[in-house]
């Protein structure tokens, strides 16, 4: 029994050592060697990806706006006519979708923005772009279950200011419409 033990040890650190080469190369899919402060962008661009959901959710308004650059738009396709589209500005980006979330919010529903599949399509020291899939349920106060209302595809184009990721332009893509394809 120690004998077989110890043959599959050995026979064990022979494979190892026999692989290593292959473990050390980078995996197919890895398109560059990613130093620390580009994971910290891409983390930190993913975070607000998911707060602009978690901010609009819960009636974050002033969070919510800082999401954004001074300078950012919004738009969507198709059109739902909740809002005058496009969006210019942080303060109209801010006040309107405040406003839609208001003329939308039944009393015994939330919504949960679920946004995944985060791609990133370019990403500079100040510059970045992404893709992304959304999409929103509406949980009901007496209940456990959701309802999916609507599914998507956010493009959004980021700018650091002052050290800080927002975004500079978000379009969203709704239901059946697609957005360009991937850069």
């Amino acid at each position: 029994m120690l004998r077989s033990l110890a043959s599959a040890f050995v026979l064990t650190l022979a494979l190892t050592a026999a692989a290593a080469p292959a473990l050390a190369r980078e995996p197919a899919y890895v398109v560059g060697k990613a130093d620390v402060s580009e994971v910290a962008d891409r983390l930190a661009i993913t975070e607000v990806i998911n707060a602009y959901g978690m901010f609009y959710d819960t009636k974050q308004w002033e969070k919510f706006g800082q999401l954004f650059t001074k300078d950012a738009t919004f738009n969507m396709a198709p059109d739902l006519k909740l809002i005058k589209l496009p969006l210019e500005g942080r303060a109209e980006v801010q006040k309107l979708m405040e406003g839609a979330r208001a003329a939308n919010d039944p009393a015994n529903e939330f919504p949960h923005h679920v946004a995944t599949n985060v791609v990133f399509r370019h990403l500079s020291k100040d510059k970045a772009g992404t893709s992304s899939f959304v999409s929103v349920t509406f949980n009901k106060k007496d209940a456990a279950s959701a309802e999916v209302r609507y599914v998507g595809f956010y493009v959004d184009e980021f700018r650091k200011e002052e050290g800080v990721w927002r975004i500079s332009s978000r379009y969203l893509y709704l239901g059946l419409e697609m957005p360009p394809p991937h850069e």
